[in-house]
């Protein structure tokens, strides 16, 4: 994998990997918006969700890194084919989006509404599709670890 990529190219190649993943999946076609009509699509990079209202939301999906050690035959990002890899740092998504890398950067959680997080973390349901053990103070732990 090239580490001297800048941060541009890795977007491009990211972006266009992230097509192929079937949740919110992008168009595949580059048409630019017609007033009253279709919003604009880009072939690769961009999906769309819808908020609650309607209104049509365009979101940047990307890959973190398309460098694969699996074999999957359906698989573009397999790791038998040829394709141009690239990987994005956390700093280098959390730069390029403007999103937080830290729990505190949020402005959303303070330290001292963790055990009330946890104990909601514990009893939401999740267990029933992520089935990995967690107790309360191992939350607490997590907790404080991102909150940095």
């Amino acid at each position: 994998m090239n580490t001297q990529m800048d941060t541009m190219e890795k977007l491009r190649i990211l972006s266009d990997a992230a097509k192929y993943d079937a949740a919110c999946t992008s168009s595949g076609v580059n048409r630019a918006g017609v007033k009253g009509q279709l919003g604009s699509a880009a072939a690769c990079g961009i999906c769309h969700s819808f908020a609650s209202d309607g209104r049509c939301i365009s979101l940047l999906k990307v890959l973190m890194s398309n460098d694969c050690v699996f074999d999957c035959a359906y698989c573009v990002n397999r790791c038998s084919n040829e394709v141009r890899r690239a990987a994005f740092t956390p700093q280098e998504l959390a730069d390029l989006t403007g999103l937080p890398t830290t729990l505190s950067q949020t402005g959303r959680v303070k330290p001292e509404q963790f055990d009330e997080v946890a104990s909601t973390a514990l009893n939401d349901g999740a267990i029933i599709v992520n089935p990995a053990e967690a107790n309360h103070e191992e939350i607490v732990g997590i907790l404080r670890e991102v909150w940095a």
